[in-house]
């Protein structure tokens, strides 16, 4: 290849292409991938045309970013232009009430650290399915919780458009014409995994930045370009803080095998894997303030027994792969008819047909290097997404570690797989069809194909009328009888009353001693099982069980005042205080207060705030304050201002040795662990701001 020729813009490569009717890779190249030199083992650096070519040029300014954007915005137009329609499901019972306490905290000049509302409460810092260390999902929060659901179905999919635009890029850096990058960027943000995954808004935002993690991965294997290295660790960053620890390692972990596979293919080098794990460690780095508290809290909660849940491990089931060719295989679109097998919108492939089949022909006809580094990426990636649906999978999952085994959800991986027929249909086109107009024209089949079969359906978009979930009324009823004690006192629920009572409880403001959180505190989870007389009867990796033993003594510990249920309750303790629409309201006669002394004395809360408690106690001789509010290290206590020692007291709850007398007793939320991720994180954020601006950014290797 001359300097001339590989020099050339891709507007030039293409009035190539129209002027001979060849394809232009046929005419710039005999061997497209330059071979690594026999002696140095180095790979030669082929100059590609600077972003300016693609992104804005003058012929097209920003049309291609553009319409990228419109085909984003206008498969997804229902949740982001009206108020009728939202992301369904978890978006609306999981994420978004954790999201309104961070914008609450906000509002009120306060750090989102301690949800009081939930499991007696819990670091909610720590969760990493709070999202709060996005930098959207903290922006859509600091604009307050009115308009909250709309702005972080807008940070979604502003950021589906930057995968959008990162594949267009990278299928441009691979070969492709300006239509088959095209192509390849809305099969990736119109096709199955963004379909169908808006309930996880976490799991969207992790995967969204996969095709840049791709993208600098292909440019380092070219040269050892410092800003692609920033770029690589930024995105492995986003991808972590974007909250779905799942999809976060499909991410790293295809990252990781595509510098392995450039390195078998013959299109990269050693230097480039070693690359890629530098840049996976800046992006854990960067991420440090999300992932290590979430680590800690993973200690502290049932996820650490996941192992036990998980199985034989999940994954897509079979009939997932009939989608591809028939959307509706599993009447995911219609869910009267829905019979499984496991999740719908795991069942869910469909890339169009089209794009199906110019991945088929490329794959038979056109077998170069780069048809086969993301055909084996795919193939690989298609084999993990299955899981347990495979024996060898089935084979091979109890011998990994226990830590590697509880972080994998197979099922997530087919972001990874859609990601590669997205580039396949993309090189299908540029390397198969000659004439551009008819490149375009199959470009804008792909995408009416999808958006008139993906859009608009149960697995993206609901509307709010016919799933108005919690009668506002009956909220503002609870949260006023509720409040008549301070704190507001605690309620629990029995099996058959809506879920949203204890998953959206930051949401509602009624606090609970339940929840329904894979987080779940595990002394949370032991005092509701095991307390002499348990709650309920499960699994110690369970994080929802509703009261099913009313006797128990849990409810008492918990200061579980309120109990709903949706059928007459036939125990002494509990007396009716009101029938609500839907529920009855009983009141548990014999709980304990929130503060309580013991073995004799008195207690009264004067302060308390998420993440700050005060409370008076007083005792003829020593004893000990018991609060019913939940253990976990970073809390610390000052009893009339001088530092002492919290207690574990009745396996879950607080104490504080006290003095004969009358005292003030304050406590403070402050986890150091937090401070010290946050260092880390700006240390390798100022790492990734010294990258970029390295001047050996545009230093060959």
């Amino acid at each position: 290849m001359t300097a001339e020729n590989a020099s050339m813009s891709c507007a030039a490569v293409d009035r190539c292409h129209v002027a001979t009717g060849s394809p232009p890779w046929e005419r710039l190249t005999l061997h497209p991938f330059p071979r690594p030199n026999r002696r140095s083992g180095r790979v030669p650096a082929l100059r590609y045309p600077p972003l300016r070519y693609d992104f804005v040029s003058r012929k097209n300014g920003l049309l291609i970013p553009a319409t990228l954007a419109a085909d984003a915005i206008l498969f997804f137009a229902r949740p982001l232009f009206s108020s009728q329609y939202s992301f369904p499901w978890d978006f609306r019972l999981v994420q978004l009430p954790l999201i309104t306490f961070l914008a609450d905290q906000l509002k009120n000049h306060d750090l989102p650290l301690w949800d009081p509302y939930t499991y007696c409460g819990n670091p909610i810092y720590a969760n990493i399915q709070a999202c709060f260390f996005h930098p959207l999902v903290f922006l859509a929060a600091l604009a307050g919780p009115d308009s909250l659901s709309r702005l972080l179905e807008w940070a979604v999919v502003l950021q589906v458009c930057v995968a959008g635009l990162f594949t267009y890029r990278l299928a441009r850096h691979l070969g492709c014409t300006a239509a088959g990058s095209w192509t390849a960027a809305a099969i990736c943000q119109t096709g199955p995994y963004f379909a169908s995954r808006t309930e996880h808004i976490g799991a969207m935002m992790a995967a969204a930045w996969l095709p840049a993690a791709w993208y600098a991965v292909v440019r380092l294997r070219e040269r050892a370009n410092p800003r692609m290295l920033a770029l690589l660790g930024a995105a492995l960053a986003m991808s972590v803080v974007g909250g779905s620890p799942a999809a976060t390692t499909a991410v790293f972990g295809s990252t990781l095998l595509l510098a392995f596979i450039l390195f078998a293919v013959k299109l990269g080098r050693a230097l480039t894997i070693a690359l890629t794990a530098l840049g996976c460690a800046l992006g854990l780095g960067v991420s440090a303030i999300a992932f290590i508290p979430a680590a800690e809290l993973t200690q502290n909660s049932v996820a650490k027994y996941r192992l036990e849940w998980l199985g034989a491990g999940g994954g897509l089931k079979w009939p997932s792969l009939a989608s591809l060719v028939i959307p509706n295989y599993s009447h995911v679109f219609d869910l009267a008819n829905f019979k499984g097998p496991g999740d719908p919108t795991f069942l869910y492939l469909y890339s169009s047909l089209t794009g199906l089949l110019l991945v088929i022909l490329v794959l038979l006809l056109r077998r170069d290097r780069w048809v086969a580094c993301f055909a084996i990426l795919g193939l690989l990636g298609g084999l993990f997404m299955l899981g347990d649906s495979l024996p060898l999978w089935r084979t091979l999952y109890p011998l990994l570690p226990h830590r590697i085994r509880i972080g994998i959800h197979p099922e997530f991986t087919y972001c990874v797989f859609a990601e590669c027929l997205a580039l396949l249909a993309g090189l299908g086109i540029s390397r198969l069809i000659p004439r551009i107009s008819v490149q375009w024209a199959l470009a804008a089949v792909v995408a009416m194909e999808l958006y008139f079969v993906g859009s608009n359906r149960p697995m993206n978009v609901v509307s709010v009328l016919q799933e108005p979930g919690l009668n506002r009324d009956l909220i503002q009823t609870v949260r006023r009888i509720s409040a008549l004690d301070s704190p507001p006192a605690r309620i629990d629920t029995t099996a058959g009353v809506p879920l949203e009572w204890v998953e959206a409880a930051p949401l509602t403001r009624v606090p609970t001693g339940s929840g329904c959180s894979p987080m779940a505190p595990d002394r949370i989870i032991q005092v509701r099982l095991g307390l002499q007389l348990a709650l309920h009867s499960g699994a110690r990796s369970g994080w929802y069980y509703p009261v099913e033993y009313f006797a128990s003594p849990a409810l008492d510990r918990m200061s579980e005042r309120y109990l709903l249920s949706t059928s007459p309750v036939a125990n002494p303790r509990f007396r009716q205080v009101a029938r609500l629409p839907g529920v009855l309201l009983y009141e548990n006669t014999t709980a304990l207060p929130r503060a309580v002394v013991e073995p004799t004395g008195q207690a009264a809360f004067t302060e308390y705030t998420p993440n700050h408690l005060a409370v008076t106690a007083s005792s003829p001789g020593p004893a000990r304050l018991v609060l019913s509010e939940t253990w976990y290290p970073g809390w610390e206590a000052r009893l009339d201002g001088q530092p002492v020692p919290i207690r574990l007291v009745d396996t879950a709850f607080r104490g504080i040795d006290l003095p004969p007398g009358t005292h003030r007793i304050t406590m403070d939320f402050r986890p150091s662990i937090l401070a010290w991720s946050a260092l880390l994180s700006l240390l390798s954020i100022a790492g990734l701001a010294i990258l970029y601006i390295s001047p050996l950014t545009g230093v060959k290797q």
